[in-house]
């Protein structure tokens, strides 16, 4: 009987351990690039919600509370009670629910999930070790009753083994010393589309005008080989399409030519301020771009459809217009994924850029996907001077692209989330708010230096460490 009771101990003290570091893994950034990023990425991937979380959380507790009542008695000196198992099944419907209607209103995929985390690191930090501490106290007052004091050293080694993890484990938010990296440049994101209509004239010189470094967008080609500025593959999002040309208003925007497309109002649906705002062509922007030498301009390029007359020559069509603009120091060539990742259309790429746009800087592309996350090698041998990434991307990754090129991450819309970028030390961020970024001279979050870190928690292990050992002492 004592030994099933030991046995059980055991397996319990393994189960909670095991359960305590997996969430440790989850929740905090650490060190061990290589191997714990892309189990890191793998958590991002898998696009977990918030109310997902919560729903694993539960089910732990409940097991772990489960089993430690099987392990011991309900007594009124332990935490656990029929209270919290009953706090914890609430829990665990209260998240399945927002799960539900998450997947019902399609809201179900937050990439940003473990950047939440990392916000709340250190708060989070504190609340879970001390309770996985507080957790681990039931088994130390078995071990004490036993005779082997093995076992109780093995439990106090777990237990301080907590206490000293937050010394490993740390956050973007903890920065080495007290200078601050240097605040990210702005790009902004279609101009700025949250005060004017997206990719139009207006939306990249209003973005100008709030101190941004570089305007972003998105360039198609007409059926007749005009480069025009659109997002979306058809036009009925930011055009009054279906009012001019009703019977196509679900035709690919690359299907139109140009003397089409110049009928269309591009301002309209986003505000009455701007009705009469055309589609502009590629040759607009860059005399846009003309009068303000120092802005910088990327682009994706959205391939027409196959049976399209300039398919197959539509980069090159865009290589000209911008040789002959005279503006290609101000490119940034953005490498789609298709191209980056097939060695030899990225060589192609490349040559045709260094011959034809020779002030051009090249940009690699990577997202969340470990298959679409550029090596360092690869980013050496192109001489790639940026590297365009989703901002969700594992922080040892980001870490490395930072110490090897210029980093720039999208889309960047939360003050805290700027904040983060902003203590990685990126290059710079595209963002929908510029208007509200460019005023900041400090981060907008809270942050620590190591220092002032490391004696917070080691003024608490000491804390501990003594109570400890005058328990064992018997004082």
């Amino acid at each position: 009987m004592v030994k099933n009771a030991k046995v059980r101990v055991l397996w319990t003290l393994a189960f909670s351990s095991a359960t305590i570091w997996t969430f440790l893994l989850l929740t905090w950034k650490n060190e061990w690039k290589d191997s714990i990023d892309n189990f890191s990425d793998a958590f991002v991937r898998s696009k977990i919600s918030l109310a997902a979380f919560l729903l694993v959380l539960s089910i732990i507790s409940l097991l772990y509370l489960m089993i430690l009542a099987s392990c011991f008695s309900f007594k009124r000196d332990y935490w656990i009670s029929k209270t919290s198992i009953f706090i914890m099944f609430v829990i665990f419907l209260f998240s399945a629910s927002l799960i539900s209607a998450e997947v019902a209103v399609g809201r179900g995929n937050f990439f940003t999930t473990r950047r939440c985390f990392e916000y709340i690191f250190p708060i989070a930090q504190l609340v879970l070790v001390l309770g996985a501490v507080f957790a681990i106290i039931p088994f130390l007052h078995c071990v004490e009753k036993s005779e082997k004091k093995f076992m109780y050293w093995v439990v106090a080694f777990a237990y301080f083994g907590l206490l000293v993890s937050p010394l490993i484990f740390h956050s973007s938010h903890i920065i080495p010393t007290k200078e601050i990296p240097k605040k990210p440049l702005l790009i902004g994101h279609r101009g700025l589309k949250t005060l004017a209509p997206e990719n139009t004239v207006s939306s990249f010189k209003l973005a100008e005008k709030h101190l941004v470094w570089g305007i972003e967008g998105d360039i198609q080609i007409s059926k007749d080989g005009i480069p025009f500025m659109m997002h979306d593959s058809t036009l009925l999002r930011t055009t009054n399409v279906e009012k001019v040309f009703p019977k196509r208003s679900f035709d690919k925007a690359a299907n139109f030519y140009w003397n089409e497309l110049m009928f269309l109002d591009a301002g309209s649906w986003f505000s009455k301020d701007y009705i009469g705002e055309k589609i502009p062509s590629l040759k607009d922007i860059l005399e846009f771009l003309k009068s303000k030498p120092n802005l910088k301009f990327i682009f994706d390029l959205k391939m027409p459809p196959k049976d399209h007359p300039y398919y197959s020559s539509f980069k090159d069509t865009i290589v000209e217009i911008i040789k002959n603009s005279d503006t290609s120091h101000q490119i940034l060539w953005l490498f789609s994924l298709n191209t980056f990742f097939d060695s030899n259309l990225r060589e192609q790429e490349i040559q045709l850029i260094k011959t034809q746009l020779p002030r051009a800087q090249l940009v690699a592309p990577a997202t969340f996907r470990l298959h679409e996350q550029p090596t360092l090698s690869a980013i050496e041998q192109g001489n790639f001077s940026y590297i365009n990434t989703f901002q969700g991307i594992g922080n040892g990754l980001l870490d490395s692209y930072i110490q090897s090129s210029s980093v720039n991450t999208w889309t960047v819309n939360e003050d805290w989330l700027f904040g983060q970028m902003w203590l990685n030390g990126v290059h710079s961020v595209t963002t929908n708010h510029p208007q509200r970024f460019a005023p900041m001279t400090s981060p907008p979050t809270w942050y620590l230096t190591n220092k002032h870190y490391f004696i917070l928690w080691s003024l608490l292990i000491v804390y501990r460490f003594l109570e400890y050992l005058f328990k064992f002492c018997g004082l």
